[in-house]
């Protein structure tokens, strides 16, 4: 799979295929020329979310007064926790809209069915989707 080929051979190799929501993120940062650093396993979605200080906005920013909430920007990274207790899934974000509750973002390894209020993680291509505000967990800034 071209995705995990931008992380590694071997995982590009590796059966049964694994997750690849990461490696589409590190794909097309590659692609468009980022030069991301500090991301141990770019194929592993939490890693994306370590460095503290790229953390632009969380579920806990949001509990305030949200006109004062600087938004994060397109082409930040948006983290969920879908399973267990830390990070497993990442997309790109395209916007985000306080009055609506949604994030809208562009995510691999996911289905567009019932993407506002579920993931699919053995989903089956890469897609536009529309998620609710309370979805995600935290949003980084890796560029």
């Amino acid at each position: 799979m071209v995705y995990h080929r931008s992380v590694s051979e071997w995982l590009a190799n590796y059966k049964p295929a694994q997750p690849y929501c990461a490696s589409f993120v590190n794909y097309v940062l590659k692609a468009a020329g980022v030069k991301v650093t500090g991301v141990a396993n770019p194929a592993r979605a939490r890693d994306w979310f370590t460095v503290k200080k790229r953390i632009v906005l969380t579920q806990q920013n949001l509990r305030g007064n949200q006109r004062m909430i600087k938004l994060p920007e397109k082409g930040c990274l948006v983290g969920y926790i879908f399973y267990g207790n830390a990070i497993s899934h990442v997309e790109i974000l395209d916007r985000i809209d306080l009055d609506e509750g949604y994030v809208y973002c562009v995510g691999a390894n996911t289905s567009a069915k019932n993407a506002a209020n579920t993931v699919d993680r053995e989903g089956q291509g890469v897609y536009y989707v529309k998620r609710k505000i309370k979805m995600f967990y935290a949003i980084a800034d890796v560029i």
